[in-house]
């Protein structure tokens, strides 16, 4: 059975899940993909990023009502979720 090491890209407030690991310009490089397999080579690894409402001001509902704990537990129980899938 492959162990496999995770990394997991978290974003910042006001963040995106792939927005934040993309270059501005073109051609558009998404890092985490098109980048990082390479530093890594042969390894068994994991790539995984993480996406959650991130919004911290906003006019109308839009902004997130959860604190960064509520954020946390998401995160661990998602990793948690896919591990276990990964498993099958």
């Amino acid at each position: 059975m492959l162990t496999y090491n995770s990394i997991v890209f978290v974003h910042g407030l006001d963040g995106h899940p792939y927005k934040t690991w993309t270059t501005h310009k073109k051609p558009y490089v998404f890092w985490p993909v098109d980048l990082l397999p390479t530093a890594v080579g042969e390894q068994n690894v994991r790539v995984l990023t993480y996406g959650y409402n991130a919004n911290v001001a906003a006019f109308s509902d839009g902004a997130s009502k959860d604190r960064v704990h509520n954020h946390g537990e998401s995160l661990v129980a998602q990793l948690h979720a896919n591990r276990s899938v990964s498993k099958l």
